[in-house]
């Protein structure tokens, strides 16, 4: 009878030890994946922080050759172009009341 218990107890004690060994297995695997992904987002991050910096570069070309091409929009330019100026103005009013567009 105390055979039986003892194999008993060692098969409990070989599933408990085999259960913790999967169980650290586990945990080594998931740290490597999760460092694996923290180097390759760190990575990833260098390269999107330089992409940004080239769009704003761009962005900032692209607004001083906008700011230059402002300075020579003037009055006679817009009347060469075709604009004429308005006799009448057409509006929205601010009325929560009667909120649709109306002319004075």
């Amino acid at each position: 009878m105390e055979k039986t218990q003892v194999r008993q107890m060692n098969k409990k004690q070989i599933l408990f030890f085999w259960g913790v060994v999967a169980l650290i297995g586990i945990f080594i695997v998931a740290y490597v994946y999760f460092v694996n992904i923290m180097i390759f987002n760190t990575a990833n991050r260098k390269v999107t922080e330089e992409s940004i910096l080239e769009v704003k570069s761009e962005i900032s070309e692209l607004e001083f050759v906008f700011l230059e091409k402002t300075k020579n929009l003037t009055k006679d330019f817009a009347y060469s172009i075709g604009f004429q100026d308005v006799n009448e103005v057409v509006f929205v009013q601010n009325n929560p009341d009667n909120v649709s567009l109306g002319s004075r």
